[in-house]
């Protein structure tokens, strides 16, 4: 080492914690166990994924959007609703933005909880932090992967009208395979393979931020709770 130099480590910008998600996920997971950020990776998902869902909207048509939400719901009359709903159209694309935005936050911070919680229960030592740093992270990886995806789709298809709302992209059995059933929808549909991408960022990241915990376990800790809420949502949608 020259006289007069450091060589602690200089740490990386803020900008370059999250972009090295894309490109070398397993070091930006590790060092999340002594430096866990949390609110930036947020903070960029929720605003891209806000991004992406105006943009969609603008392509395939609030109209449009409206009549495929309310296919599923016989108890209303869509074109009283369809009225209704344009002439508040701006508040509408409103409160959609802030609840994708929001809704950004309130998942993560509920699945960062739920983990934490299980592993305080198995005597595993992470910070609450470190955890919601991970779930950060993931989040920010898929939402950037989804949304672009859906962009993407979105600009290239020149008639939207083949454009499935429920399912619009081939990242799930469901997109190819189209059942009569919704239960059966529903359970092909959650089999995408951007929620499994997703589960397996998370594990991996607890493994590295949790004492003691290996990839295997933490696969199998973050596999449980998402089984149990898919069986439930499967089963009884909102």
């Amino acid at each position: 080492m020259k006289p007069g130099c450091d060589d602690t480590a200089i740490p990386a910008p803020a900008s370059m914690a999250f972009t090295s998600m894309f490109f070398d996920p397993a070091g930006t997971l590790e060092r999340l166990r002594d430096r866990p950020r949390w609110f930036l990776p947020l903070l960029i998902a929720g605003a891209y994924s806000v991004t992406v869902n105006f943009y969609v909207i603008s392509r395939v048509g609030l109209p449009r959007l409206i009549r495929a939400t309310l296919e599923a719901n016989s108890a209303f009359d869509p074109q009283a609703v369809l009225e209704t709903a344009m002439a508040r159209s701006g508040q509408i694309l409103f409160l959609q933005g802030l609840s994708t935005f929001a809704g950004t936050f309130l998942a993560s911070f509920a699945v960062a909880q739920v983990l934490w919680l299980i592993l305080s229960v198995l005597g595993r030592e992470a910070s609450h932090r470190s955890v919601l740093s991970v779930v950060a992270h993931a989040t920010l990886l898929t939402a950037v992967l989804k949304g672009s995806m859906l962009a993407l789709t979105a600009t290239l298809m020149r008639d939207m009208s083949g454009f499935d709302l429920r399912c619009p992209l081939a990242t799930n059995p469901a997109f190819f395979v189209r059942p009569d059933s919704p239960v059966a929808f529903r359970c092909l549909a959650a089999l995408d393979a951007l929620v499994l991408v997703q589960i397996a960022m998370i594990a991996l990241g607890l493994s590295k931020v949790a004492e003691g915990l290996t990839f295997r376990a933490a696969l199998l800790l973050v596999l449980a709770p998402w089984v149990v809420y898919t069986g439930i949502s499967v089963l009884l949608p909102l």
